[in-house]
Formats: C-alpha cells, sequence, structure tokens
C-alpha cells in the first residue's frame, strides 16, 4: 500500500524559490510507486504550469487569513479531507502552513506531521518563535536544510533533538554544468566579447547583501572598467535600487544589470566569471549549490549552512557578512588569478555531484518518509515508577523494558524522584543496561509539576502507551497521560494495607484505576481478587504472573562472599531477601531465631534489603538478645552472587503479590520456607517446592526451619523440584509474551 503524504506550503506562484524548487522537484521525482502526494496552497488558488504538469493532486486553497473565519472554515475542510482521504503524512513549509496545518492535522489525527525549516529565522519575532515551541508538541518530525539551521531550532524553539533530522538541499548537475555559445549570449545580453562578468541570483530583500555588492561594484569598476555585473531575480528592494543606479552619473549605471525572473538562469551562469552570495543570512542556499554545479568560483558570506558546503579556499570563498571591502578584495582577487578561480570551481563542481545531488537529496527524502511512518507504527512505551530502590516490582520493570525493544516495540523507563526521599537506584540500573531513562522530579506526594514535567517526556519521545507501576506513578501518569492523549495501562504488584494513610493512598488508587485506566495486570489471583473487591471491574484485569531469567546459577567463591559478611565456614546461612517494611514480617522471624539458635547455634541470620523499618529491626533484634546471629547486608544490586552462599531462603510476608525473591530464589534450587499470603501458593507448593506456613506466626516459622535444619534431603530435594517448576511455569519469556499482546492491542486502539 502506497504511503499517502501531503505537502502544505504557504505560497507557490512559481517553481524560482527554494521551497516552491524543492517542492517541484520532489512532486516530479518521488517513487510513484511507493508514495501517493497531494499538494495544498494555502494562500492562493494558482497554479504553476510546471507543477501542473508533474500529475500530482494539486489545489489552491486561497486562505487570506489562516486564522480569520475563512480560515478556521477551511481548517475544518482540511481537516475533514485529510481524515477522507488516509493521509499517512502532512509535510509542511513556511510559517503559517507549519502552525495552521499542524493544529488541523493533529485534529485530523495524521498519523505523522512534519515541520520544515529552511532559513535561519531571520525575519522571525517573538511571537512567531512562541507559536513554534506551541505547536512543536504535536509535531514529529522537524527537517532543517543544514546543521546550522538545525542549532537555531534546538536553541530558539527548545525543540527535542532527536526530532531534529537534517536533509541538505540538492540540485540536478546536468543541468548547471552546461556547454553554450558564450559570445551569442553576451550579445543577447548587450554585453561587450572581451568583459568580465559578476554574477548574482537572488531575490531582492535587505537579507540578501544587495546593497554590499552595488557598493563594491564601485569600487570593482575603478580599477577595472570592463567589469559587468549580472543581477538576477526579484523582489520589493529592485525598482528602488535599479531607480537609484538609473539616477546615478557613474559608469556603475551601465554596468549593473538587473535582469529580473528568468528561466534561462544555466546559461547566464555560464556567462559569469565569479558568482557571488553577500548574504546576511542563510539556511542552505540553493542558488549556492548552482553557482558550484555550473563550475563556477565562488564568493560566499560564512552565515548558516554556507560553511557546510564551502570549505575555504578549497571549492570556494568564504567571507564575513556585511563586509565590502573583503568582498571587493576577493573579487579582483578571482578576476586575476585564473588559476585560483578554475581550482576553486573544479572542486565546487566536485563537491556538488558528490554531496549535494538532487537525486541524492530526493532519497533521502523519501527515507526520511519511510522511517516516519515506521516510526509511528512504533508501540513505544514508558514504563513509571514512584520507587524506594530495587525490589519486586522494580526488577519485573527492568525486566519488561531491557527485553521488550525489539520487534516494533520500543521501552524507556521514567523514574518519580521524590525530593523529600531522593532514590534513583532503578535510572541508574536502566542507564547501565543501556535503556533510555527520564528522571521526574517531584516536591510532595501530589505535585502537578511533576505532572507536567512528565506530560512533556511523554509527548517528545513520541510514547503511545504508558505502563504505571504503583499508587504515585498511577497518579502522576493518568493525568499527565490524559493531558498527552495517551492510554495508561497500570501493573497492581500488591496493595500492602500497611498503616493508615498507604491504605488512605491505596483507596485513592483504586478510584484511578477504576475511572481512568483501561487495561490493568494483576500479578496473581489473590491481587485481582483485592481489586474486584475494591469495585474494579473484573473484565479489565488480566493476571500475568511475574518471571525470570532461569539462567544458571553463576558460580562464585562462596568463601570470599561469606568472609564479606563476617560469616564462618560451616556456619548454615538463613537468608530473607526483601524491603525492611512492617508488612514483610520480620519481627515473627526474629521472634523464631531467638528460639532456635538455642538448639542450632551455628547459624546466621542474613538480612537482605533496605527500607523504612531499618532501625526499628535493628532494636528489635537488640531486645531478643540476638545480634550476633543477625546480620544487616543492605541492599545488593546483583542477588545472583548472594544466593549461592544461602542455605535456607525464608519468605515470612504477611502480604505479598507474586515475590520475585521466591523466584529467584527457586530458580538457585534453594529450600524455602514461605507464608501462605497473596500469590505464593502459586509458587509454594508444600513440602513439594517448599515449605508453606501461615503468616504471623513465629511458632511455625520455627517449626518449617528447624525440620530444614535437621533434613539436608529434604533441602536438596525441594530445591530440585523448585527450580523445575519456576522454570516451567514463570519465565522471563512466557511474560514478556504475554505483555506484548497487551501492549500491543493497546497501543493500536489508540490509532
Amino acid at each position: 500500500m502506497k504511503i499517502k503524504i501531503l505537502l502544505l506550503t504557504d505560497v507557490l506562484k512559481s517553481i524560482n524559490g527554494g521551497a516552491e524548487r524543492q517542492i517541484y522537484e520532489l512532486a516530479k521525482r518521488i517513487d510513484k510507486n511507493r508514495f501517493e502526494l497531494y499538494i495544498r496552497i494555502l494562500h492562493h488558488i494558482d497554479i504553476p504550469a510546471e507543477l501542473k504538469e508533474t500529475g500530482v493532486n494539486v489545489q489552491g486553497l486561497g486562505i487570506r487569513r489562516s486564522y480569520g473565519i475563512n480560515g478556521i472554515l477551511e481548517g475544518f475542510k482540511f481537516s475533514r479531507f485529510l481524515k477522507a482521504e488516509g493521509v499517512d503524512i502532512l509535510v509542511s513549509y513556511h510559517f503559517a502552513s507549519d502552525i495552521w496545518g499542524t493544529i488541523f492535522g493533529k485534529l485530523a489525527k495524521v498519523p505523522v506531521i512534519i515541520s520544515n525549516r529552511r532559513d535561519a529565522g531571520f525575519w522571525r519575532k517573538r511571537r512567531h518563535t512562541v507559536a513554534y515551541k506551541l505547536i512543536n508538541r504535536w509535531v514529529d518530525k522537524i527537517v532543517v536544510v543544514s546543521e546550522a539551521v538545525k542549532q537555531m531550532v534546538l536553541r530558539d524553539e527548545i525543540a527535542s533533538e532527536n526530532k531534529v533530522e537534517v536533509i541538505y538541499n540538492g540540485v540536478e548537475p546536468d543541468k548547471f554544468s552546461i556547454n553554450i555559445d558564450i559570445v551569442a549570449k553576451k550579445k543577447e545580453l548587450g554585453l561587450p566579447l572581451d568583459s568580465k562578468v559578476v554574477g548574482y541570483v537572488g531575490n531582492f530583500n535587505p537579507i540578501k547583501g544587495h546593497k554590499v555588492l552595488i557598493e563594491v561594484a564601485k569600487s570593482v569598476l575603478n580599477k577595472y572598467p570592463n567589469v559587468y555585473f549580472l543581477l538576477v531575480g526579484d523582489g520589493h528592494l529592485r525598482v528602488s535600487l535599479e531607480n537609484a543606479i538609473r539616477n546615478t552619473h557613474d559608469a556603475i549605471r551601465d554596468h549593473i544589470l538587473f535582469l529580473g525572473v528568468r528561466k534561462d538562469t544555466p546559461e547566464l551562469l555560464q556567462v559569469m566569471d565569479v558568482c557571488v552570495l553577500p548574504s546576511l543570512s542563510e539556511g542552505l542556499s540553493n542558488t549556492l549549490l548552482e553557482y558550484m554545479a555550473a563550475g563556477k568560483p565562488v564568493i560566499a558570506t560564512a552565515v548558516g549552512g554556507n560553511p557546510e558546503v564551502i570549505k575555504d579556499k578549497i571549492n570556494g570563498i568564504l567571507i564575513p557578512p556585511g563586509d565590502p571591502v573583503v568582498l571587493n578584495d576577493n573579487i579582483v582577487n578571482l578576476l586575476e588569478n585564473k588559476e585560483l578561480a578554475q581550482r576553486l570551481a573544479i572542486e565546487a563542481q566536485k563537491t556538488v555531484s558528490d554531496k549535494f545531488n538532487l537525486t541524492r537529496q530526493i532519497r533521502a527524502m523519501e527515507s526520511s518518509l519511510e522511517s516516519s511512518i515506521r516510526k509511528n507504527k512504533e508501540v513505544r512505551i514508558m514504563h513509571l515508577i514512584s520507587s524506594n530502590g530495587i525490589f519486586g516490582a522494580e526488577k519485573v520493570l527492568l525486566n519488561l523494558a531491557s527485553n521488550m525493544n525489539y520487534n516494533g516495540i520500543k521501552s524507556c523507563i521514567g523514574v518519580v524522584n521524590n525530593l523529600h526521599n531522593s532514590h534513583l537506584e532503578v535510572f541508574k540500573e536502566a542507564e547501565e543496561r543501556g535503556i533510555p531513562a527520564y528522571v521526574v522530579e517531584s516536591k510532595g506526594r501530589f505535585d502537578f509539576g511533576a505532572v507536567r514535567q512528565l506530560e512533556r517526556a511523554i509527548i517528545e519521545n513520541k510514547i503511545n502507551l504508558l505502563h504505571t507501576h504503583n499508587y504515585k506513578a498511577n497518579f502522576l501518569g493518568i493525568l499527565a497521560a490524559r493531558r498527552a492523549s495517551v492510554p495508561v495501562i497500570a501493573t497492581n504488584h500488591l496493595w500492602t494495607k500497611s498503616g493508615w494513610k498507604l491504605r488512605f493512598y491505596e483507596f485513592i488508587d483504586a478510584i484511578m484505576l477504576k475511572v481512568f485506566v483501561k487495561k490493568i495486570i494483576a500479578v496473581s489471583e489473590s491481587v485481582k481478587r483485592d481489586m474486584v473487591l475494591a469495585g474494579i471491574p473484573g473484565s479489565r484485569i488480566k493476571v500475568i504472573l511475574n518471571g525470570l531469567d532461569t539462567a544458571e546459577p553463576q558460580n562464585i567463591d562462596r568463601e570470599i562472599l561469606r568472609d564479606s559478611f563476617g560469616i564462618d565456614k560451616g556456619v548454615k546461612i538463613i537468608g530473607v531477601v526483601s524491603r525492611l517494611s512492617p508488612e514483610k514480617g520480620h519481627k515473627f522471624l526474629f521472634e523464631a531465631i531467638q528460639i532456635i539458635v538455642q538448639k542450632h547455634s551455628g547459624i546466621k541470620l542474613l538480612i537482605i534489603g533496605d527500607g523504612p523499618s531499618k532501625e526499628g529491626l535493628i532494636k528489635e533484634v537488640e531486645h531478643l538478645g540476638i545480634s550476633e546471629k543477625v546480620v544487616f547486608a543492605g541492599y545488593q544490586p546483583d542477588m545472583n552472587r548472594i544466593y549461592p552462599i544461602i542455605d535456607i531462603l525464608i519468605q515470612p510476608s504477611l502480604r505479598e503479590g507474586i515475590p520475585i525473591t521466591l523466584l529467584e530464589g527457586m530458580n538457585q534450587s534453594k529450600p524455602i520456607v514461605a507464608t501462605d499470603v497473596g500469590g505464593v501458593s502459586e509458587l509454594i507448593k508444600d513440602r513439594f517446592t517448599g515449605l508453606l506456613i501461615q503468616p504471623a506466626s513465629s511458632a511455625e516459622l520455627y517449626n518449617a526451619i528447624t525440620a530444614l535444619l535437621d533434613d539436608n534431603s529434604l533441602c536438596e530435594k525441594m530445591g530440585q523440584n523448585a527450580r523445575k517448576f519456576a522454570q516451567d511455569n514463570f519465565s522471563l519469556e512466557k511474560m514478556i509474551n504475554s505483555y506484548r499482546i497487551v501492549y500491543e492491542e493497546l497501543a493500536g486502539s489508540n490509532k
């Protein structure tokens, strides 16, 4: 199926201007087997004959004021046309088309909007820059004609760099590198046969520097009376300059020829001995490329994109703008030094042929258009989380993001950095894994400034699906996503129901999920039951069990690792890996350990993790008199190094979803004792993959841990069963495939 593209421009009365010529060449040369082209002209209805001959669907809209009543009514008609025709890409040229077209293109939900910047913004006032800043959030790509223009866009419009693409102008070398009868052409122009000719092709407006060239002409003529200046082009300054020259009594009156707009520019270039471009501002001049393609020595001002084409004294001469003395000296030098002029001309022609030919430009534009539509079809997901470290939910998020950047899905991570309790572990881990990550600074529980930051990140990165991972991420993400018009998917890893404040936040979370979220993932059937009890329709909840990478356990030097924690050889290590918070049930484990050490003195309890309860738990251990038996090891970034030294893994939680810690321990063949809460029973089959006990019971913890300490064969058997069960039922691949189906369904429904 062809890609449908509509080009929208302010004016197109002739094909002589830079943008106008580019539109014409694109209409003539674009691959009609891959693209179907439409052209709309905003401010008039006249259409150049050359454009009609391309066979492209062209229409002049004749809108005088883009934002008058007529402009708005025509805008709605334009929007309906875009929808009816199924236009895939809207490409705008010039300011009015950029703004008007983007607004009504967005209204029509055109998949891709591309805006062009073809000059260095010399004409802009503050209102123009403000308008561009506002409209750029809806633009998918900004095509610029030079690196200089790109820097202007980044600086003034504060556009995202990944939106801006440089596509250099191109010309058709064979059209300008021609052989003509120069004697006959000079006679036609009324030039003496022995005359030297300096030429300038350009519209007559102040920025083009004609006044500087005319000033220079006087001094050149004083030295070389046989030099003539050909000025090709038209514009509002032409009449005043021509009258001023005509009324002078100097020799200059007969040596400056105002030729107007010409169709024989390639032939005129062959008559010229030196070509000049004295502009005060440029994007990337087509005139400059035409000079070079014609094989002429060029003097150009070092403005805009000119230095990206001209390498001084190699393929042309670069001079500062507005300096008649330097321009005069270089014109004289090239008129006198034929060897230099010829060398520059040869290199100029080669530069255009190699880097700035029209075929190359058209192919680059076709590639840009195709890549834009491909990118639009990608599912671009941002995972959002407000985190206190890297725990179960964070590991799921990181695994999803790092394993989903392929086959049409692109993932990035947004991290809410709560300034009162800053944690950027997820951001740093994402960077290490090569996942694009962004920080959203938040000053409080519900910071609307953070909502605006997140909205900008969603728009600038063309996110079409937001995946949130806890109550604060849900709140901020839902508000930002609604402003940015993207759908939200939320994963409920667990409502802990710990303390009145957290219960309140989770109550608000349930309301937000019920009202605003299209699809909610529960990590276990028990988490789904909690949400249904909170009034969320079960039809919108899908259970996707957590998964993990079931790679082989690492081979490490266990004794060195034991030493790092101060644990002697031969001591059995009972490990707990979890956040240090009340719902994790550490206090009941400590009570059990207090009794266990009376029978099994050769044990150590290794506490891995961090959290708000840390100080209280340390005091609890001291109170029970078991400080010598407990090691608080803090957060460990690489748990695959730690599991091998753990002999028995304990999960004493009061509430859980599907604990990643248990899955990791099972994959490491660890004997496990876990409380029967949440989705734990979906992992732990009592006396097969572990021992399942009731929560909040130090007695049951004591009995289960003692049973494993006394029975090595039971430990080994359950460890083997646990690893096989985890690999068969909770693989990372299975989890990712399940999420992929949901992502594609939701992202597709939003297009």
